[in-house]
């Protein structure tokens, strides 16, 4: 009976060898590409993603305020002080916007507070690129001497005028404001106010960038840069129109209406 014989495996030369890890090494590279690529998407749809919801954050936390915005109906616009605005684009401390709030501060178990809050931009340096941080500040009292007394909440007098310390952001004031958001590229706050005419019974809308009586509405539009040092250092180098397709801007119309008329 014959014997069969065990073919014997062939050796691998040394070209062979390269040839295969070449082969190889070329197709972890076009991995490791893919992986780069799909990291990259990943990044840049988290960090909208994450611009997007501080936008929302932004726009629900000014719209919870303004829809709580106090208004006395018996007052007149010159006897009352409901809102503040120097400026529709808030650009620094010296343009802010002050207003009352009905929003419910509980001080005791049987009061509860109006407050006044106010919202400001300050300038602050991001790897070079100049934004602006938003500041938040709600206070007790009308009147500012530097001393903010949380006892006397529910002691507010509506009809006192806002102090000079107020309208302009005093800076021991800033110190204690709430940071809201540093990515900011512009804000704009625009009021809008029913006029009535009693001469023709006509109403009116007059937007103002002065106002010193509650608007029925407001549009807010907001500019956000990513949170991303590769997005400012490209912002950074950018002309005026590569910089408007980076910035991503939102706006929402606020309803603040209490039947309000400015006559």
């Amino acid at each position: 009976m014959a014997v069969q014989k065990k073919k014997r495996l062939q050796k691998f030369t040394i070209v062979e060898i390269l040839v295969a890890m070449s082969v190889f090494s070329v197709l972890m590279l076009i991995i490791m590409q893919i992986f780069g690529s799909l990291q990259n998407v990943w990044t840049t749809t988290s960090k909208r993603t994450q611009t997007a919801q501080n936008a929302n954050m932004i726009m629900n936390m000014i719209a919870a305020d303004l829809q709580s915005a106090y208004y006395d109906v018996e007052a007149s616009p010159e006897s009352s002080w409901c809102y503040y605005q120097s400026d529709v684009e808030l650009a620094g401390p010296d343009k802010p916007i002050w207003f009352i709030t009905s929003r419910q501060k509980s001080v005791q178990a049987s009061h509860s507070s109006l407050v006044q809050t106010g919202y400001w931009l300050e300038e602050v340096e991001r790897d070079g690129v100049t934004l602006y941080a938003l500041k938040n500040l709600t206070i007790s009292n009308m009147k500012y001497d530097g001393v903010i007394d949380t006892s006397v909440l529910y002691n507010y007098n509506v009809a006192a005028q806002p102090d000079a310390k107020l309208m302009s952001v005093h800076s021991d004031l800033r110190q204690i404001a709430t940071l809201v958001d540093d990515n900011i590229v512009s804000l704009k706050v625009t009021p809008y106010v029913k006029k009535f005419d009693s001469g023709t019974g006509n109403i009116t809308w007059v937007d103002s960038g002065n106002c010193k009586l509650l608007p029925t509405y407001v549009k807010v539009e907001l500019q956000l840069l990513d949170d991303d040092p590769t997005v400012r250092a490209a912002y950074k180098e950018a002309d005026s129109s590569e910089k408007k397709k980076m910035v991503r801007t939102y706006s929402r119309v606020i309803e603040i209406n209490r039947g309000q008329y400015y006559q």
